[in-house]
């Protein structure tokens, strides 16, 4: 089921296509594992492109968000599919055949059409189960590979009135719009005990077999939120976050994302710390904790963090490990009521941080 974009997108589309299709410099030049690349010089084009695509997205998925009449099935996988994301992802494919029509494109609902050696990313709409009941938190994703690089994504989500964009060498950025957006750059937390971990769910961890690195490393951090899918992974690009991590995910999950993260200076793998997007698994970071918290992934923790190692809190020196496996232990700065080290004092009875 298709819906034609609005008619200022498509305004946009005809005004665009004449001055953001790509120019080649070295067509046919090889890449290991996915054969010829375009090599352009710039892809400032393509990311002005991308935004009209994801402003077609979104006047599609925000009439449809908490509509009545919305209509979801299960599919194969049992995972839901709604007709905003059939929608969503046929305006997009209709405006690149329009424009791109050298392009490849590979979408969740549709799979891929085409052979060349660019290729559209698309998840129409990230976080389905979100959407369908009614909670804001979600997002069209749009990346855009040459060979087998990513080297331009955006991220929309108009529920939260946010956007995030990047392209290769230009950092990343986050606004509203292009006009009205600030850079985005990753914290400079060098400690696992000072830093914030933020996942989907409990539950792929336990699937893969991987339940005992995530508990080892929600033990070793500050603090953990299930802020979920694209939205954690942003947040670390932010530096509101710095850790993020999902066990099973597909290329079109992470295709966008991993530019924007890399471009706001972070770190972005699988679980195998391979810096690709269709590893099945994604870590990221802002840099400085990668490699330990591969290690605690990895292995439950058993090696990564050394046993005796004392954290200095307050005064008083409290086993790293051990400590936190007990119920409901958490560090408590003296006239600080649990805040994080560093940070100022907040005290708000019956709040729960």
């Amino acid at each position: 089921m298709g819906r034609s974009p609005s008619r200022v997108t498509q305004r946009l589309c005809r005004s665009l296509a004449s001055v953001a299709q790509p120019k080649w410099f070295s067509a046919g030049q090889r890449a290991e594992s996915t054969g010829t690349v375009s090599r352009v010089g710039s892809y400032d084009d393509d990311l002005r492109f991308a935004h009209v695509l994801a402003d077609s997205a979104d006047d599609i998925t925000t009439k449809r968000f908490k509509a009545l009449d919305l209509r979801v099935e299960t599919k194969p996988d049992l995972t839901p599919v709604s007709d905003a994301d059939r929608a969503a992802e046929d305006s997009i494919r209709n405006i690149l055949r329009r424009s791109r029509p050298r392009d490849a494109v590979l979408g969740e609902e549709s799979g891929q059409t085409g052979i060349g050696p660019r290729r559209w990313v698309i998840d129409p709409i990230d976080a389905t189960k979100n959407y369908v009941r009614g909670v804001p938190v979600w997002a069209t994703l749009i990346g855009l590979m040459d060979g087998d690089k990513v080297v331009a994504g955006v991220v929309t989500a108009p529920a939260l009135g946010r956007r995030w964009w990047a392209a290769t060498g230009g950092g990343a950025w986050t606004g509203k719009s292009l006009s009205n957006a600030s850079r985005c750059r990753v914290s400079g937390v060098t400690k696992l005990s000072d830093a914030s971990f933020s996942y989907s769910g409990v539950g792929g961890w336990d699937e893969t077999g991987r339940l005992d690195g995530f508990l080892s490393l929600s033990r070793a951090v500050w603090r953990t939120r299930g802020f979920g899918d694209f939205w954690s992974h942003m947040l670390v690009a932010e530096g509101a976050v710095d850790v993020s991590a999902e066990p099973d995910v597909s290329l079109w999950d992470l295709a966008a994302l991993q530019v924007i993260v890399e471009e706001a200076g972070g770190r972005f793998t699988s679980l195998a710390g391979e810096a690709t997007p269709d590893g099945g698994s994604v870590v990221c970071t802002n840099g400085h904790l990668h490699d330990e918290v591969l290690a605690l992934l990895a292995d439950g923790g058993r090696d990564a963090l050394p046993r005796a190692r004392l954290i200095v809190t307050a005064g008083r020196r409290v086993p790293a490990l051990s400590a936190r496996r007990a119920p409901g232990w958490f560090p408590r700065l003296p006239g600080r009521s649990g805040t994080r080290p560093g940070t100022s004092p907040v005290h708000r009875p019956g709040c729960r941080i």
